[in-house]
């Protein structure tokens, strides 16, 4: 309700037409997103961002040709941002696309000395290929690290391949996020 206020007050933003899309992304209406990721596509429609966010979207919708379509324009668009790296990973990884998604997560931590890439994010690349234990190692790097990403634990879908885990529950603990 606030984040559409704030766009009728200033129908030009971009960003708010996003943040409403994001809204609807944590509550997992993937089409309502996908239409305000698109609106502001309208109006900027080199926005790596928006490109990235209908990818994520069509990541839940499991329409992963289209969502690793966004991902190649954003990074286009995006330059030598990681996040989009690891989403294209991620849609390759539920695609059932394994060694191209070890293959960009092998490259994003490669060279982490000269660009941050957040641990919660490599995690979430080895969650989506089914390899919990690995992911936990670096959702535990995260928690270590303070990675900012780790508060989205409780409505990001892209836990969503590990809330079943005891440890998930564990983590959530320890962020100060359960109860």
């Amino acid at each position: 309700t606030e984040m559409n206020r704030a766009h009728e007050l200033d129908p030009l933003s971009i960003e708010k037409l996003i943040a409403i899309g994001e809204v609807n992304f944590v509550n997992r209406e993937y089409d309502k997103a996908i239409a305000q990721y698109q609106r502001s596509l309208e109006m900027d429609p080199n926005s790596g961002f928006a490109n990235w966010a209908i990818g994520r979207a069509l990541i839940e919708k499991r329409a992963y040709p289209a969502a690793m379509e966004s991902f190649k324009k954003s990074i286009t668009l995006s330059g030598d941002s990681p996040d989009e790296l690891v989403e294209l990973a991620r849609a390759n990884a539920l695609a059932g696309r394994k060694a191209e998604a070890l293959k960009i997560v092998e490259d994003l931590k490669r060279p982490i000395e000269r660009r941050y890439v957040a641990p919660t994010s490599i995690g979430s690349i080895y969650a989506a290929l089914g390899e919990k234990d690995q992911a936990f190692e670096w959702y535990e790097r995260a928690l270590r690290e303070r990675d900012v990403l780790l508060v989205l634990l409780k409505v990001d879908p892209m836990f969503d391949n590990v809330r079943s885990d005891p440890r998930f529950n564990d983590l959530m603990r320890r962020v100060g996020l359960a109860g």
